[in-house]
């Protein structure tokens, strides 16, 4: 039958513990027998290492917990304590910037107007970058919102069973309101991190993009436009016609397009029990 034994203590001090007792370190050394079995060596250790330990009035929490194998039957596991400067499971950490992006237009918002030295300006009605072949638009960078979800788990919580459901959730957009956010604004770009077998806790990145709704209004040619989520493409069609005033061909706007590129999906399926936002 299997069993563990507490071989050891090392205790390693912060030399400034005055300034960051967090820095205050731990370790708890066990032998497993009789089991071939690294999880169920694991397991043994984890129920037999001490919930807490303390170190000059510093609570340290389990952090990590690394098992070698000695021998066929044999297992030696270090459990690491550190003072919790890191999230505890089921918390989750904001990274954040409000950096934005960029993204091609080929109409401008408003159209303010048309100058040229001597005659009459040809008007585009707000078309970005007319040429003879057609409308090529510019790059502009736009409003959004994007962050970082650093969420701890215990490992036995991220099966392979979850991890696919995350990757499916991959590139779609909140199919309802999420965290405060509303409906068709959120996009999950995707996770990362790494997950060691033995671990008992794991941190894993979820990054987000948030893109505000484009409140219905009238744009430059007349159309009026109606709500648009921030992550749905708006483009034009036009077609050469003549511009009065000037008497010039010229390329004019005749219909507004949204399309939708990326899929709605539920991010309840995440499992956040709740928003971390305040």
């Amino acid at each position: 039958m299997a069993s563990v034994i507490e071989l050891g203590r090392q205790r390693h001090e912060s030399t400034v513990r005055s300034v960051d007792p967090s820095l205050y370190r731990q370790s708890l050394v066990y032998r497993v027998t009789e089991t071939q079995a690294e999880s169920t060596a694991a397991g043994l250790i984890s129920a037999a290492a001490p919930a807490t330990v303390t170190v000059n009035g510093i609570t340290l929490y389990p952090y990590t917990l690394t098992m070698t194998r000695e021998a066929a039957k044999s297992w030696v596991g270090e459990y690491v304590y550190r003072a919790f400067e890191y999230p505890q499971v089921g918390e989750i950490e904001i990274e954040l910037d409000t950096d934005g992006g960029t993204a091609r237009f080929t109409q401008a918002r408003s159209h303010l107007g048309d100058y040229v030295a001597s005659g009459v300006a040809p008007s585009f009605g707000g078309l970005l970058n007319v040429t003879e072949n057609g409308v090529e638009g510019i790059d502009a960078e736009v409003a959004a919102f994007n962050f970082t979800y650093h969420a701890t788990f215990t490992g036995a919580a991220l099966t392979q069973a979850y991890l696919l459901t995350v990757a499916a959730l991959t590139k779609t957009i909140n199919s309802a309101t999420w965290h405060g956010f509303a409906a068709g604004t959120v996009f999950f770009r995707g996770v990362g991190g790494r997950i060691r077998k033995s671990a008992t806790e794991v941190t894993l990145a979820f990054r987000f993009r948030f893109e505000p709704i484009d409140s219905a209004r009238t744009d430059a040619n007349g159309i009026s436009l109606p709500d648009r989520s921030g992550h749905d493409v708006l483009h034009y069609s036009s077609q050469h016609s003549i511009d009065a005033p000037s008497g010039r061909l010229t390329q004019k706007a005749t219909a507004a397009h949204i399309d939708r590129v990326y899929e709605f999906s539920a991010f309840s399926a995440f499992g956040f029990s709740s928003s971390p936002w305040l």
